[in-house]
């Protein structure tokens, strides 16, 4: 799996003007991996709503910015983002940037379920947008 990640990654880069920047977005179960792979693979940024990876301290691995997306509502994903997460990027020295969004439930971004909240989703769109420009090489 990871000579596959490895091999889009390169395919990518490959394509897009010099100096591309790739990196990975994932949301809800799918939000660990992007997590994951900017730990373990050479991803320049990561953006995932309320993922989580089973070892916090693996953060230290990451080589560009991380946003992480969380629901206030999440009995799970949050309290781990704030007891493990947060304090291994302190300890590694990673910048790891965090948005609560408060009263709303996981996948408050996913549209036709019972907890989509529409102007959370847009917000966090626009700033997802706004976190991959200050990302990009200038």
């Amino acid at each position: 799996m990871r000579e596959k990640l490895d091999d889009a990654r390169s395919a990518l880069a490959e394509r897009l003007p010099t100096p591309a920047r790739v990196g990975a977005l994932g949301f809800c179960i799918g939000g660990g991996y992007p997590l994951l792979g900017a730990c373990r693979r050479p991803y320049d940024f990561a953006v995932t709503y309320y993922g989580r990876i089973d070892r916090a301290e693996e953060i230290a691995g990451a080589s560009g910015p991380v946003l992480l997306r969380l629901a206030s509502e999440d009995e799970r994903i949050t309290p781990w983002a704030f007891a493990e997460m947060l304090p291994a990027a302190r300890r590694a020295g990673r910048r790891v940037s965090t948005e609560l969004y408060p009263g709303v439930r996981p996948a408050f971004h996913r549209p036709g379920w019972e907890g989509h909240d529409a102007a959370a989703a847009a917000d966090a769109g626009h700033r997802t947008l706004s976190f991959l420009a200050a990302s990009a090489p200038t």
